[in-house]
């Protein structure tokens, strides 16, 4: 039996404050490296540690409702991330 997982595709934008160009592109990712992220930024930046990532069940996590709640969520903790990480950018 294969495992079924989610590719979640996120957008990076990038804008470079002296000429205020931006680049973008999407790069594909799945729940664990949202995990992987979450250890590594806790590890690198204390005040991550106040932000929690959505949750991951064990059924039922292929319904379009728990998929659009987690995309949702996904979206706030990698914006609340970069904020807190880098207050200085924000």
């Amino acid at each position: 039996m294969h495992d079924s997982y989610v590719i979640y595709t996120i957008k990076v934008t990038r804008t470079i404050l002296s000429n205020g160009q931006s680049e973008c592109w999407n790069t594909l990712r799945r729940f664990r490296h949202f995990v992987e992220l979450h250890s590594f930024l806790t590890n690198r930046c204390g005040r991550i540690t106040e932000l929690k990532l959505p949750s991951k069940i064990a059924f039922n996590n292929m319904s379009p409702e728990f998929l659009a709640q987690r995309r949702r969520g996904l979206n706030v903790y990698l914006n609340v991330s970069l904020a807190l990480c880098n207050p200085n950018k924000f």
